[in-house]
């Protein structure tokens, strides 16, 4: 427990989400935003990178391919690419206050369910919305 509860400049941070990536990384979401990235090196995991693009608590992490998908508290939904040694930021869906809670991913397709009962897809390559369901009043969970 050790690792990933911890004091950051004074603010209590803890894991909100974890992610196997490739064979040899995993993700963990974290109260702060941030995305910490562990690779195993010589049977033990050792802090591998850090990455920063939500300002909101992470709520889940799918890895598809050579991207990682991850959601926040206000609904944004960021993807990320994986080049060599280091991760780069390449679509930013904008949330809408209710946050994402579980993410899926289909061939092209990211599909984000919502705090506000939402279900929307999006098409990751082409950075757009293809539909949007609201036929529930509660939270989506899985």
């Amino acid at each position: 427990k050790q690792w990933y509860q911890r004091r950051v400049r004074g603010e209590e941070v803890f894991a909100q989400g974890v992610c196997g990536v490739f064979n040899d990384m995993i993700a963990v979401g974290l109260s702060n935003g941030r995305i910490v990235i562990f690779k195993k090196d010589s049977g033990a995991f050792t802090k591998f990178d850090t990455l920063q693009g939500h300002s909101n608590p992470i709520c889940d992490l799918k890895q598809s391919h050579k991207k990682l998908f991850t959601s926040d508290d206000n609904g944004c939904i960021l993807v990320w690419h994986h080049k060599g040694d280091s991760w780069e930021l390449v679509k930013t869906f904008e949330g809408a206050g209710s946050p994402c809670s579980t993410l899926c991913v289909y061939k092209e397709l990211v599909i984000g369910g919502f705090g506000s009962g939402h279900i929307r897809v999006f098409d990751h390559s082409e950075g757009s919305l293809v539909a949007e369901i609201t036929a529930h009043a509660r939270w989506i969970n899985a």
